[in-house]
């Protein structure tokens, strides 16, 4: 199986990602050496600005687009864009049956958890462009809540991870600090699953939190599951 990344938005994110599929291969599969993991490409690409008040879309649209094209040109079977906000600039005709869209996934699994229909909104921790336009909204169904609580305190705080500042704060402090208490929580920006949580129960976030990183490599894994036996373990 050879797994194709577009990262770079932001580099650590999209590392820390190859670090979770690692790691779900060795507690799901046991893998140990080295031909026991996936074949993987991150290309990490420079993309333009796309949160600032202005940007080129055009340019961040051509940018991704040109990612996914060397991407299937390496042949890989899957690809995941490890970045919800650059699925906004991405023409629907480029997603295929290769490509895992962070953005219907995280809808798919809010379904099969009934969050849908719950009367609770859901929050999602995301960049100001990605809560301008609310770029998840589309995926979910008409009568599911969705906040995009406080964007601009939530870009400070991705602007501070993306400089490197990840042991500063935990992300159930940066729920706090948002004003978030309960209910579901999305992290709509992926520099958000480098923080670590609290290590105080009681100062832990009581609701759910979906990590898109996380899901998209349970699913690769289970895909991977169909066509491979796992080791038995010792």
């Amino acid at each position: 199986m050879k797994i194709g990344i577009i990262g770079g938005a932001g580099p650590e994110a999209s590392a820390f990602f190859v670090k979770q599929l690692v790691n779900i291969w060795q507690k799901k599969f046991h893998a140990v050496n080295d031909w026991e993991f996936p074949e993987i490409i991150l290309h990490s690409v420079p993309f333009e600005d796309m949160l600032g008040s202005s940007f080129n879309e055009d340019k961040v649209k051509n940018q991704v687009h040109r990612s996914l094209s060397f991407l299937r040109g390496q042949k890989c079977d899957s690809i995941v864009i490890a970045c919800q906000t650059l699925h906004h600039f991405v023409d629907d005709n480029f997603f295929g049956d290769d490509t895992i869209h962070l953005l219907k996934l995280l809808a798919k699994c809010c379904t099969e958890m009934s969050l849908q229909v719950s009367t609770e909104p859901i929050s999602i921790l995301a960049s100001i462009t990605s809560a301008t336009e609310k770029i998840h909204v589309p995926y979910f169904s008409k009568n599911t809540i969705i906040n995009y609580p406080q964007p601009e305190l939530s870009q400070k705080f991705i602007m501070e991870i993306l400089a490197g500042n990840t042991d500063r704060i935990s992300l159930d402090q940066v729920l706090n600090r948002i004003g978030i208490k309960k209910g579901t929580v999305i992290l709509g920006c992926t520099e958000f699953s480098l923080l670590k949580r609290s290590d105080t129960k009681q100062h832990c976030f009581p609701g759910k939190i979906l990590d898109p990183l996380y899901l998209a490599a349970e699913q690769l894994a289970q895909k991977f599951s169909k066509t491979h036996i796992p080791k038995a373990s010792t």
